[in-house]
């Protein structure tokens, strides 16, 4: 259940161009043409930034494969099958008898998409609003 091209170009728009429209707003800081410029020798991100980067980075990717998850394995409409058998989705073709009982089309199910996107969407805007 990935992401469709055209709900990532939505998850661009939606999370950076609102907060973006928003900012441009703010009043401006009147002394900012009055700082000294930065030293060559500092960079232009610092490893403080990296790292809340990586930390958000990975707390957004966490939540939403976490909210496909929940999809998948406990919610009450979704198919709610193992970890195993979400994990090796592909076998469920054959005549695996882990996947016994288990409709192989739920894997092709669209609302895993949605429930990703959502959750990637709100992870954003929450990080916008940050």
């Amino acid at each position: 259940a990935m992401l469709l091209p055209v709900q990532l170009l939505w998850v661009n728009l939606v999370t950076d161009g609102l907060p973006g429209v928003a900012l441009s707003f703010n009043p401006t800081d009147p002394r900012a043409m009055q700082r000294r410029p930065r030293a060559r020798s500092e960079g232009l991100v610092s490893g403080w930034l990296v790292a809340r980067f990586c930390l958000v980075g990975a707390c957004i990717g966490a939540s939403t494969l976490g909210a496909v998850l929940w999809w998948y394995c406990v919610h009450d409409g979704g198919p709610r099958v193992s970890l195993w058998q979400l994990t090796h989705w592909a076998a469920c073709h054959g005549a695996h008898a882990r996947f016994q009982g288990v409709d192989c089309a739920v894997f092709d199910n669209p609302r895993p998409r949605a429930v990703a996107m959502t959750a990637l969407v709100v992870g954003e805007m929450l990080n916008a609003f940050n």
